[in-house]
């Protein structure tokens, strides 16, 4: 059976996994110059999330993805989409799967897309492929992820390791070359 290309970065909520991917993403571009697709920066307000925008890992471009539909209150509100954005980020992906030898990235993958909405074709389509693709998910969600992608048993790492071994672990599962210790 083959090994599965997914890598998962798992925390609760808030917890930093955006910062984590993106550090693990500076050690992964030493071994595999080809790594795409985006990071999801949260912004605050008054103590919740009130707006993310999207950050392309080649090109450094940030484009706004949603926004609260109300001001950030006690009951949150609900977070509206701006589709040009989600089409740039299936962009994003689709024209990195192009590429032979890359890693795509997606954070985050969640709730949403267990509602088929924002990233799931993107992702799927990763899936279908056998794409090597490193995401995000929020611990409370990762095995409802894992069981409706049928993802085979996936590298899942906590925010509490290394950066340079969960680099590491990435591209020896990708048979690349090992990463050097820190």
């Amino acid at each position: 059976m083959e090994k599965s290309g997914v890598f998962i970065i798992t925390g609760s909520q808030g917890s930093g996994k955006t910062t984590k991917v993106t550090e693990v993403v500076w050690y992964l571009k030493k071994e595999i110059p080809d790594v795409f697709g985006f990071y999801a920066i949260g912004e605050w307000e008054n103590g919740w999330r009130s707006r993310f925008r999207i950050v392309d890992i080649q090109t450094g471009i940030d484009y706004p993805l949603c926004n609260r539909q109300q001001p950030a209150d006690a009951t949150g509100g609900q977070f509206i989409f701006t589709s040009e954005t989600v089409k740039q980020g299936e962009e994003i992906i689709a024209s990195g799967m192009r590429r032979k030898g890359a890693l795509a990235v997606i954070d985050e993958i969640g709730r949403f897309e267990l509602k088929e909405k924002v990233w799931y074709s993107a992702f799927r389509n990763l899936i279908k492929k056998n794409f090597p693709v490193l995401i995000t998910v929020r611990e409370n969600l990762l095995e409802a992820i894992t069981t409706k992608f049928n993802l085979d048993r996936p590298l899942i790492f906590k925010l509490n390791e290394e950066n340079f071994l969960i680099a590491r672990a990435i591209t020896s599962r990708l048979g690349k070359e090992e990463i050097p210790g820190h």
